[in-house]
């Protein structure tokens, strides 16, 4: 687990200097634990529709605080971004909790959003379009004062929410 927490954290560093070439200021600091809340919360709703749960909510050597959802899904926490990170094999094993998952990182960057505007956003970002090879797929879309970068490659899946 602490491999996969260390592999994890080095592909987020590296998404991180890709997505911020020019510095950004930002106004807001998430909160780790109110984050945490509010996944809490959604995982309840959820109850048996998901498998996700939260199974450790740490702060890591470098100063983000990781809360894992399953083996491999976790959610990174570093100021005003909220990263969303997978194991590619997710697409396959886990594809119904990683699209949740999904779901769940949007509703939790913006909860002015209903249910049915978190799915819009996660379709605009093209997750949810068969025709997509999430592997290989890179998109940015801004909503409501968030930028959602979602970046899938051969050796991880990120969605990450900056909130601006």
């Amino acid at each position: 687990m602490r491999k996969l927490f260390s592999i994890l954290a080095v592909v987020f560093m590296l998404f991180l200097v890709g997505c911020n070439s020019e510095k950004t200021e930002s106004k807001t600091e998430v909160d780790p634990k109110e984050i945490e809340s509010r996944i809490s919360e959604a995982l309840k709703q959820m109850g048996e529709k998901t498998n996700l749960k939260i199974i450790s909510s740490e702060e890591n050597e470098d100063g983000q605080h990781v809360i894992a959802l399953s083996e491999n899904i976790h959610v990174f926490i570093k100021d005003n971004k909220i990263t969303l990170a997978a194991m590619p094999d997710t697409l396959f094993a886990e594809k119904e909790d990683l699209n949740f998952a999904f779901v769940l990182l949007v509703g939790i960057a913006d909860d002015s959003l209903s249910y049915g505007e978190r799915n819009k956003v996660v379709s605009e970002l093209g997750l949810t379009d068969s025709k997509n090879n999430l592997m290989d797929y890179t998109k940015v879309n801004n909503h409501n004062n968030v930028q959602y970068t979602y970046k899938g490659d051969k050796e991880s899946i990120l969605l990450q929410a900056e909130i601006k």
